[in-house]
């Protein structure tokens, strides 16, 4: 994919320090971009994000008036679709805080930019920019009815997407997590915010799952059939935490496909597992002893104790995106990181990061010890037939030193 013209980038500066303004539109101007607008207030930023609109929205956290955090909620109000960098000269603790904010409302960051901006900073962060992508809805959640997801399982309409995991000692694919989508008729392709919820609501989810585990193994299968074997992770939903049966359906479902279990992760939080220990306890370690993999998603946001951590026989923990983007340049996030994969390798289970958007992000990963990586600066999820033009180009890039993908 090509680089998006610089000039056609929308972007609007706010600061309540004019001088603040004047160069920051000044080393965009001479950073390529042509499309800059200034404002010094953060009301009057709104109403300009809303017409012509803007793609990009860069402001300061400390100002008068309508600070950062209050622009923040604004920003989500008016569903703004762009993505902001936050640009302060606050303590560390604070920028994380408010980045956190920002990904908590849905909005996307392309990053922070500390005062003074450097150019190549700038530059550097702006560069993570693409436009939304438009064939997958991501607007405010459809009322969707039970009737209406069981007639997407029925007919078909649920496809998986899949993202790579590779090895950050290596570069070699290793795996990639299932990320299922719907086409929907009408709506078009959806992602699984938009549904997943609803499914939960309506007692589905536990077909919806049933669903995508299939598909993973059958295209498990077909890649193994070309010489292409991978490990895929499936995101289960805390309600299978509760159903003893729940074992038995993934081994039958893996005799049926002819995939041995050890082909597949199961990816599950940790927040409802201690609703009761005894009853999860018992439906992971019996998947456990069928050989599937356990992964713990979203390690750092888990109420699990040290104690039911270690009692819990998970294979693979991940640490989440919002640990581990831009932890290189934060004493916090890059402290949360490797304490996490101490952890992690205390405990004896493989170390996933998600949410490598850079070749910062991968270099401190790597330096950190981390196992296996997955987030944009490898790949985005895509459709299975994707996969095989994607190795060639993904170990092109290796070979040459990891180049930003074109």
């Amino acid at each position: 994919m090509a680089a998006p013209d610089k000039n056609a980038i929308r972007i609007l500066v706010l600061d309540d320090e004019p001088l603040m303004l004047e160069f920051l539109a000044d080393t965009l101007g001479a950073l390529g971009y042509s499309q800059v607008t200034t404002c010094g207030s953060g009301y009057r930023a709104l109403s300009l994000i809303e017409s012509p609109g803007m793609d990009i929205v860069l402001f300061d956290l400390k100002m008068p008036e309508l600070d950062g955090l209050q622009f923040i909620r604004h920003l989500k109000g008016r569903d703004f679709t762009g993505s902001v960098v936050l640009v302060s000269g606050v303590e560390d603790r604070i920028v994380q805080s408010s980045e956190q904010l920002v990904r908590a409302y849905g909005i996307n960051i392309l990053g922070s930019l500390t005062k003074p901006v450097l150019p190549q900073e700038l530059d550097r962060v702006l560069s993570g920019w693409s436009p939304p992508d438009s064939t997958i809805a991501t607007a405010a959640e459809p009322a969707y009815t039970a009737a209406e997801i069981r007639a997407a399982i029925a007919s078909g309409e649920l496809v998986n997407f899949y993202q790579p995991k590779v090895n950050l000692m290596t570069g070699e694919l290793v795996g990639a997590e299932v990320l299922v989508r719907w086409r929907h008729p009408v709506d078009g392709l959806l992602a699984p915010a938009m549904f997943i919820s609803a499914a939960e609501h309506h007692e589905i989810i536990e077909a919806l799952t049933a669903v995508v585990i299939r598909q993973a193994l059958e295209q498990a299968k077909a890649w193994k059939a070309n010489d292409l074997a991978l490990d895929l992770s499936v995101n289960v939903s805390t309600d299978w935490l509760s159903d003893l049966e729940f074992p038995d359906l993934v081994e039958d479902l893996a005799a049926r496909v002819n995939i041995a279990p050890r082909h597949l992760m199961l990816e599950v939080s940790g927040g409802r597992l201690i609703e009761d220990i005894r009853v999860s306890l018992e439906i992971l370690t019996r998947l456990r002893l069928m050989g599937f993999g356990l992964c713990l998603d979203a390690f750092g946001a888990s109420s699990l104790s040290l104690a039911q951590l270690r009692s819990l026989p998970f294979s693979e923990m991940k640490v989440g995106r919002e640990i581990v983007t831009g932890a290189w340049k934060s004493r916090n996030a890059s402290a949360a990181l490797e304490s996490s994969i101490s952890l992690g390798k205390q405990l004896a289970v493989t170390v996933t990061a998600e949410g490598a958007e850079s070749i910062e992000d991968w270099q401190f990963l790597q330096a950190s010890g981390c196992h296996l990586c997955q987030g944009f600066f490898v790949a985005p999820a895509m459709r299975a037939e994707e996969l095989t033009g994607w190795i060639q180009i993904w170990q092109k890039r290796y070979r040459e030193g990891l180049a930003p993908a074109a």
